[in-house]
């Protein structure tokens, strides 16, 4: 059994992937094995994998499937993994090479089932690193609970005792990370974190779902329904109450930000009405929750999201607003 197994779902990622690769065949952990499943990715991936493979054959293995998607190409390599600790590294995305060393030697340290680590998130101009705050950590869910809103649902920067995937699998739909990580998190009995070393995520990528205003985002309901029934059925909801309904919450509103970026007013007010009928019916009091707060602390622009995500009357006045700056600027370019 190696001490780390990490899973890398291969899909359409050839421009990426070998960058991927380098920082986990050069990781200063010695035992550990990088599991490689090729999602039948349409490219030349197979083809990067297979040098690796190569070069690296006490390190790499290499599966290749019909396409499924990233859950599926994720529950496939837990299956074929043998280590005692398992990780997530999306393929477009690296992490410092002696990540995996120091959260596999915090697991053994604090006795934890989960560690995490700080995300640089990598944009075209700019790096922006997580914040992070220590003191949440090396203590369960339940006694922590803000440990969800330090992590967040983003499966790949943590490290997992193997153990949790026997109860576990990602379920194939659109923010699969969301409806099962934080139901993970609740039944490690510690989490610990590592702030100084990094696991890169690469913003650069624009077919991501978080860039496209489809139905599609409509499972983030499936998502919060997996969140809110999994720490009811375990009778700790209560206890984490404010934490879980913010997470909640804020996955649904940061949804509503895709309907803005992408100019589609009228999915806006579609998508605003049905988050408003769920919160209503699964978390009545939502509005008091401090993620639908106005606070000076925050951005005008953020406020004003607040406000139209909460109140019909201010989504009408910004829809209204919105395309009558829409018209101006189009009659502007036509004369």
């Amino acid at each position: 059994m190696k001490k780390v197994s990490v899973i890398v779902p291969v899909w359409n990622v050839e421009k990426y992937l070998s960058k991927c690769l380098e920082s986990l065949v050069h990781q200063t952990l010695k035992d550990i094995e990088i599991v490689v499943v090729n999602d039948g990715s349409p490219d030349n991936s197979q083809e990067i994998i297979d040098k690796y493979v190569k070069k690296y054959p006490n390190k790499v293995v290499s599966y290749i499937k019909e396409n499924g998607g990233l859950s599926s190409a994720r529950n496939y390599g837990i299956k074929k993994a043998t280590g005692e600790y398992i990780g997530f590294v999306d393929s477009d995305d690296y992490v410092d090479r002696d990540l995996y060393e120091k959260m596999y030697n915090e697991a053994k340290k604090q006795d934890a089932d989960v560690v995490g680590c700080r995300v640089a998130y990598i944009y075209k101009d700019r790096t922006n690193y997580q914040r992070y705050n220590e003191k949440l950590y090396n203590k369960s869910v339940v006694d922590s609970p803000k440990i969800l809103l330090g992590l967040k649902s983003y499966g790949p920067n943590k490290l997992y005792k193997r153990h949790l995937w026997d109860k576990f699998e990602f379920p194939i739909q659109y923010f699969e990370d969301s409806a099962v990580v934080y139901n993970v998190l609740l039944t490690a009995n510690k989490v610990a974190f590592v702030s100084d070393s990094f696991y890169y995520y690469n913003r650069l990528n624009e077919v991501a779902i978080t860039k496209i205003a489809d139905n599609r985002i409509y499972d983030i309901f499936k998502s919060c329904d997996s969140i809110l029934n999994f720490y009811k059925k375990k009778k700790c909801y209560e206890k984490t109450k404010k934490v879980v309904d913010e997470v909640c919450i804020g996955h649904i509103r940061y949804r509503m930000m895709t309907y803005i970026g992408c100019n589609d007013m009228d999915g806006l007010v579609k998508f605003v009405d049905y988050s408003n009928k769920y919160l209503d019916e699964k978390i009545p009091d939502w509005r008091k929750n401090k993620t639908c707060h106005f606070t000076p602390r925050e951005s005008l622009r953020n406020n004003i999201h607040i406000g139209i995500f909460k109140s019909k009357k201010l989504l009408n006045s910004y829809v209204k607003l919105h395309n009558l700056k829409h018209k101006l600027k189009k009659k502007k370019v036509n004369k």
